[in-house]
C-alpha cells in the first residue's frame, strides 16, 4: 500500500461530477476518483478546516465515533471492480480492531476531517485512473486546466 494525500478537487463541467485527485506521497502518480457533490463538499471543508454551526453527516459520524471511544486509524482505497472503487476504514476501540467497508469518497472525507492517513492498494494503482503529476509550475498549471475537462470515459473501456 502507498500513502497518499488529496492533491486537488475538480469538477467535470460537462457531467457536473467531481473528481478527487489523490497524490502519491514521495512519488509521481496521481489517482483520479469520480465522486458526488456532497462528498466533494465534505472533503473540501475538511481540507480548509471549516466547520458549520450544525453538524454535517461526516461530523455526526466523527462525533459518534469519539463518544464511543472509537479511533479511526486510517483509510484504504483497496480495490477497483467494474469501474467502481472500493475502500475501507480501519478503526480500533480498546483492543478490538475492525475494518468497515466504505465508499472511497466517504472514507477520504472522514480521513481529511480527522487527519488520519490515506492509503492506496497496489492493484488500484495498476487498474485505476492514474496519471503522472507535473514537475514544473507551468506543467502544473497546464495540468490543472486539463483536469477541468477530464471525463470518466477518458479512462474506462466502454
Amino acid at each position: 500500500m502507498t500513502p497518499v494525500k488529496v492533491f486537488n478537487l475538480v469538477i467535470d463541467q460537462e457531467s457536473e461530477q467531481y473528481i478527487v485527485v489523490l497524490e502519491e506521497e514521495d512519488g509521481p502518480r496521481l489517482l483520479l476518483i469520480w465522486i458526488g457533490a456532497y462528498e466533494a463538499r465534505a472533503i473540501a471543508l475538511g481540507l480548509q478546516g471549516l466547520k458549520f454551526e450544525r453538524p454535517l453527516t461526516h461530523d455526526l459520524l466523527i462525533s459518534i465515533l469519539k463518544n464511543f471511544g472509537i479511533k479511526v486509524l486510517d483509510v484504504v482505497i483497496s480495490d477497483l471492480k467494474e469501474n467502481t472503487y472500493y475502500a475501507y476504514i480501519n478503526m480500533i476501540q480498546g483492543n478490538y480492531r475492525v475494518k468497515i467497508d466504505s465508499r472511497p469518497s466517504d472514507a477520504i472525507a472522514l480521513a481529511v476531517n480527522l487527519g488520519v492517513p490515506i492509503y492506496v492498494g497496489d492493484e488500484v494503482w495498476k487498474r485505476g485512473s492514474v496519471i503522472l503529476k507535473p514537475i514544473t509550475d507551468e506543467e502544473e498549471e497546464e495540468f490543472r486546466k486539463k483536469l477541468e475537462n477530464i471525463r470518466p470515459e477518458d479512462f474506462m473501456d466502454l
